[in-house]
């Protein structure tokens, strides 16, 4: 019985010990991105936010042409 619990308690010791590492290192690794992520300058931010409004338009002018494609082979959409 007292082997029982002395095993027990060392077993107990090292998963507190694994999960105490185990969470310092995620601390670090939060830690790196969080506090030295890279600043985007203003042109570099502009640059992205236009890129994505001109993929956006470009994506839905293609939705629609494909949408008029597939109503005009069902017979719904008259092409002029």
């Amino acid at each position: 019985m007292k082997q029982e619990r002395e095993v027990f308690n060392e077993l107990k010791g090292k998963v507190e010990a694994a999960q105490v590492s185990a969470k310092k290192g995620q601390d670090r690794e939060q830690g790196d991105t969080r506090n030295h992520g890279k600043k985007r300058s203003l042109k570099s931010q502009l640059f992205w936010m236009m890129g994505l409004w001109l993929g956006g338009v470009i994506s839905l002018y293609l939705f629609v042409k494909l949408v008029k494609v597939i109503m005009s082979l069902v017979g719904l959409y008259a092409s002029p």
